[in-house]
C-alpha cells in the first residue's frame, strides 16, 4: 500500500468533514497540506479535483488573492480553456474586479460535475450574502430592480432574498426597497473601501439608465 496514497485519501476525507461542518478556512489549510504532499507525484485527475476544491474553497471565503497564487502555481494543462479550474478562475477574476453580478452568472451559467457542484453553490451563497452585506452600507433606498442585477437574479427572487434579510419593499410599482444592516460573520463581509462603494453606485447609475432606455 502506498503510505502517500493513504495520507491523501485521509487528508480529502478531513477536507470533507471541514467543509460539512462549514469550517472553510481549516479545510483550506487542509488542502493545502494535501497540495504539498502531492506535489511531487505526476499530475492527474485527483490534482485536478483537489485543485478546484482548493480554488472553490478559497473564492467562497472571498480570498482571491491565495486564489490567484494557487492558479498560477497549477501545471498549464490543469488550465485547459473550457475546463472547469478555468471556469473557477474566471469567477475569481470577476470577484477581484468586484464584478459581483458576472461573477454570479458565471457561477449560474455553467452546468458544473456532481463533485464540485456543492461548492459552486458555496461560492454562490456566500457571494450574495456580501453582496447583501454591502448594499445598505451603500444605499438607504434603491429599486427593487437594482437590487436584481446586483445579485444577478429574477427581480423575483431578489424581493425574496430582501424580506429574508428582513428589508422594507414598499407596495407600489417601483418597489423601492429600504436596506437595513444585520450582523453577519466577518468573513462574509467585504470591506466597505470607497472605491467599492462608488462602484455600487455606478453599478446601480447603469442599471437606471438600462430601464429608463
Amino acid at each position: 500500500m502506498d503510505p502517500q496514497g493513504t495520507d491523501s485519501d485521509t487528508i480529502r476525507k478531513k477536507i470533507e468533514a471541514l467543509v460539512a461542518k462549514k469550517d472553510f478556512r481549516a479545510a483550506v489549510v487542509k488542502c493545502e497540506e494535501l497540495e504539498i504532499l502531492t506535489a511531487s507525484t505526476p499530475f492527474g485527475q485527483q490534482h485536478q479535483d483537489a485543485a478546484n476544491v482548493h480554488l472553490a474553497l478559497l473564492l467562497a471565503l472571498d480570498d482571491v488573492n491565495n486564489a490567484r497564487h494557487l492558479w498560477r502555481r497549477l501545471p498549464a494543462a490543469a488550465k485547459a480553456a473550457g475546463g472547469e479550474t478555468a471556469a473557477l478562475w474566471e469567477v475569481g477574476k470577476s470577484l477581484w474586479k468586484r464584478d459581483m453580478s458576472f461573477a454570479q452568472a458565471a457561477l449560474r451559467d455553467r452546468e458544473w460535475s456532481a463533485p464540485l457542484a456543492p461548492y459552486v453553490a458555496l461560492i454562490e451563497t456566500r457571494v450574495r450574502e456580501r453582496q447583501l452585506a454591502i448594499i445598505p452600507k451603500a444605499f438607504t433606498v434603491l429599486p427593487l430592480e437594482s437590487v436584481a442585477g446586483m445579485l444577478a437574479c429574477s427581480v423575483e427572487d431578489a424581493e425574496k432574498a430582501c424580506l429574508k434579510e428582513g428589508w422594507e419593499v414598499d407596495a407600489t410599482a417601483e418597489k423601492a426597497v429600504k436596506p437595513s444592516v444585520r450582523l453577519i460573520p466577518d468573513d462574509t463581509i467585504p470591506a466597505a473601501t470607497p472605491d467599492y462603494l462608488q462602484k455600487m453606485a455606478n453599478h446601480i447609475a447603469f442599471l437606471e439608465r438600462q430601464s429608463q432606455g
